[in-house]
């Protein structure tokens, strides 16, 4: 932190071989004052750095968790849109199958029906020109 004034001065004074005048005493005190001021500074700007980190922990932890239940959500929304189309599409799916089974049945209908009808105009033919 660098070279401390105030013991730099103290060091001064415990090698000076006059005594103190009330003015150095004040001098000492003012110091002593400006010594403490910064360490208490100096304590202050290490609690808010620590805040800092602290909110910033949290911060990101909580984006952590936002993310991961939004994730959780799209899935579960891609799951519910994945189900709802499987089931839309198999309704689909039954709704054409009976469609295309009415149908056959309606054609083999009337395959049997002209069937029918071809084969009595066949025995008709056939009977006319008989005795």
């Amino acid at each position: 932190m660098g070279v401390n004034l105030y013991q730099e001065i103290s060091r001064e004074n415990l090698n000076s071989p006059l005594p103190e005048s009330p003015s150095m005493c004040a001098a000492n005190d003012d110091i002593e004052i400006i010594h403490q001021a910064e360490d208490a500074a100096a304590k202050r700007i290490q609690e808010v750095q620590q805040q800092i980190k602290d909110m910033k922990d949290q911060t990101e932890a909580e984006v952590k968790q936002i993310l991961k239940e939004g994730g959780e959500q799209t899935k579960r929304a891609t799951l519910l849109l994945s189900s709802d189309v499987d089931k839309k599409k198999a309704e689909i799916e039954e709704k054409i199958q009976k469609e295309t089974d009415a149908s056959i049945a309606k054609l083999q209908e009337s395959a049997r029906s002209r069937r029918t009808t071809a084969i009595q105009n066949v025995v008709n033919m056939l009977l006319k020109e008989g005795p």
